[in-house]
């Protein structure tokens, strides 16, 4: 029995060769760049809203980084500034601010994915400060927005409370301590 190699010239192998070669480097749609879901977004602006639910006055204190983390300093850290013995309505937002031509509003994404997302609240226990989130995914609190209650008889307090924002995807139980971290910050308290 001859053998078929003997028959095909070696101008038929380089073509073949060539074929498969530019076949192979052809990339799949599988190849192609996608949007992944949950893919950590930059946080550069934190806003705490708070209402005095008796007066109705409307704070925001503000923590603004353009640029994120490093880099240069923020260029606004506010301080939150509450009175004894009031109850206040508070709401957070999380804003991408690094291009001043396209902000992006991350809180709608927090709130979409609430079952993924939860912020913690941590301030001194001797800051009289009683927090309760009032927003769910159904299962657990999510923080976006909340309700603080100061003690009327604590004594007035200077410290920080710290926010922190963290995603927990498939880990989520109510607790700040699994997941990663998407933003924190330690925003001046003061409460008289």
């Amino acid at each position: 029995m001859k053998s078929i190699y003997k028959k095909i010239s070696l101008p038929i192998i380089l073509s073949l060769l060539i074929a498969t070669a530019i076949t192979g480097c052809k990339k799949d749609d599988d190849d192609q760049p996608r949007l992944v879901e949950n893919e950590e977004e930059l946080i550069t602006s934190v806003f705490v809203n708070y209402k005095d639910s008796s007066t109705s006055i409307n704070e925001v204190a503000k923590f603004r980084d353009p640029d994120g983390e490093g880099g240069n300093d923020p260029i606004q850290f506010d301080t939150i500034r509450l009175t004894k013995g009031k109850t206040y309505e508070v709401s957070i937002e999380f804003l991408d601010e690094s291009n001043p031509l396209d902000i992006e509003d991350i809180t709608e994404e927090v709130r979409e994915e609430g079952a993924e997302h939860f912020i913690c609240f941590e301030v001194d226990v001797n800051s009289g400060v009683t927090i309760t989130k009032t927003d769910s995914d159904g299962q657990y609190p999510i923080g976006l927005t909340s309700e603080w209650m100061t003690d009327l008889t604590a004594m007035p307090f200077n410290g920080t409370l710290k926010l922190t924002l963290k995603h927990q995807p498939d880990v989520k139980d109510g607790t700040c301590a699994p997941g990663d971290t998407d933003v924190e910050i330690n925003f001046p308290l003061i409460i008289n």
